[in-house]
């Protein structure tokens, strides 16, 4: 059966009444959904007309048609729509402020074959009535337009004076009002800056390490994090403001920290590869391989039948005709042996020292001219901006395309800021090799010290291609000279590690 169309002249029997207030309207017009059922409630009386249903909405804005009640409301009248005959509203505004919505929702409830009427406006169906009621239908979503304009002007004003809108990010909370540091998760957020300027780890090795200190957050929410300038005690919203502005609140990291991991997000920069990571109690797992099939070992616990637990490293290949099987203890002090074994002597550390340094200088001389061509091309870019700047003053350039210049040279500023924050080192490269060198006479100690991530950093950086296992010692598939012992360290033709990460391997 097709539904039934609206009769203009037909008789209005049975209504429903719908309510609508929004909090700001009931707290700075008085509205209430009490005097708005009451008016209508006279209305229905005094026009004979039969009250089916009532629904009340509450809170609710009428920006939107996706709204609880009004949606309740038309999946009511779908399935009566026989026994009704209209809605009934205190304005027109209640069901809706925007035009199209209330053009959407008059011709449905035509369809239906239901009116919409209002307790305290024209309800008069011919041309001259329809025009009205579009008339009033416009002038709600005039007010609507320009209440919302008032609204964001003084959000963009706050904004601009320094004030965070929006629910305080983590490392931050709320105090009087005011956006204050978060002295419980603010050292957290530093802490995730400083590991992953480190270029060390990934954000799920932050993730991992933070968790093994009952620091639950997410690698999504790190991410978050990472991208956040707020941290640096600015903000940045490019349709309010071209330029950064300095926030209220204040900053729990600097600039140059956070433009390095930029720098290192946009893969500027290389990330060591993380190694497998494995239980901590079991750092050489996967390391260590077997002598007789080639298999890395794994490790477990075993129960004696006194259920005492004993630690082991075995091989896990079925096939391998030997199975051995090493008291954790063992294995583990056997690989300490080692490390004390390769500390190299003092001749070869101080030949070393000078030809690392060598190398240094020749593959900064190329950084120190990359860093100048990075900055001669951030005050070009720098004074284009200013000029287009001047250029919107003298009215020479209207707004849009200043916002979209604006805009674009704000995103290259950043960039290059990320690239020239890895220059940005001023530590002593010789300060900084006497302290690997120094490291390398304390392998022993470093590794019995670190975390587990740390050990199997150090465990790939001096035996890259691991150890097989004998059983009174460890062999490798390198040579035993120093410099492929210490190759992933000193190897005078490998890119040098740049001196801010050398300090990252004696990390605890």
């Amino acid at each position: 059966m097709k539904n039934k169309k609206y009769n203009k002249n037909k008789v209005v029997n049975n209504v429903i009444i719908y309510t609508r207030v929004s909090t700001t309207e009931q707290a700075t017009k008085g509205y209430s959904l009490n005097s708005q059922e009451e008016a209508c409630k006279t209305y229905a009386i005094n026009n004979n007309l039969n009250i089916v249903k009532l629904f009340k909405e509450c809170g609710e804005s009428a920006k939107t048609i996706q709204r609880t009640k009004l949606k309740e409301l038309i999946s009511f009248c779908a399935k009566n729509k026989k026994n009704i005959d209209a809605i009934l509203v205190w304005k027109l505004d209640r069901l809706t402020r925007c035009m199209s919505d209330f053009y959407t929702l008059n011709n449905m409830f035509n369809e239906f074959g239901i009116e919409i009427l209002s307790a305290t406006e024209n309800n008069d169906n011919s041309a001259t009535g329809k025009l009205t009621r579009n008339m009033l239908g416009a002038f709600a979503q005039f007010e609507n337009d320009q209440k919302s304009e008032r609204v964001e002007a003084g959000m963009i004003q706050a904004f601009n004076e320094g004030k965070w809108l929006w629910k305080p990010p983590y490392g931050y909370k709320m105090f009087d009002g005011e956006m204050v540091i978060d002295n419980q998760t603010a050292p957290i957020v530093k802490k995730i800056y400083e590991l992953y300027a480190t270029g060390l780890y990934k954000q799920t090795d932050i993730c991992r390490m933070l968790a093994r200190e009952n620091i639950n957050i997410s690698s999504a929410k790190i991410h978050y994090i990472l991208n956040q300038i707020l941290y640096t005690g600015y903000m940045f919203k490019p349709e309010w403001n071209s330029e950064l502005v300095k926030c209220s609140a204040p900053a729990i990291i600097n600039k140059d920290l956070y433009y390095k991991t930029q720098s290192i997000l946009n893969n500027k920069n290389n990330q060591v590869t993380s190694y497998v990571r494995n239980n901590p109690q079991f750092p050489l797992r996967r390391f260590i391989v077997c002598p007789f099939c080639g298999s890395p070992l794994t490790a477990s616990n075993s129960k004696s039948k006194n259920k005492k637990k004993y630690a082991y490293y075995h091989c896990y290949n079925k096939k391998c005709n030997n199975q051995i099987r090493i008291p954790k203890n063992k294995l583990e002090n056997m690989f300490i042996e080692q490390l004390q074994n390769i500390i190299p002597n003092k001749t070869i550390c101080d030949n070393l020292k000078e030809k690392i340094i060598e190398n240094y200088k020749i593959m900064m001389k190329e950084s120190i001219e990359k860093e100048k061509r990075l900055k001669t091309e951030l005050k070009k870019i720098e004074d284009k901006k200013n000029k287009i700047l001047d250029l919107y003053i003298d009215g020479k350039l209207n707004e849009n395309d200043y916002n979209y210049k604006s805009e674009e040279y704000n995103k290259q500023i950043i960039n290059i800021k990320s690239e020239l924050a890895s220059y940005n080192d001023n530590n002593n490269v010789e300060d900084c090799i006497e302290f690997v060198f120094e490291s390398l006479n304390k392998l022993d100690e470093i590794w019995l010290n670190s975390d587990i991530d740390t050990k199997q950093k150090l465990q790939q950086l001096i035996f890259p291609e691991g150890l097989i296992y004998e059983e009174n010692g460890f062999r490798t598939t390198q040579n035993d000279s120093v410099f492929t012992k210490k190759g992933a360290f000193i190897a005078p033709d490998l890119k040098m590690v740049p001196p801010s990460e050398f300090e990252s391997l004696s990390t605890p």
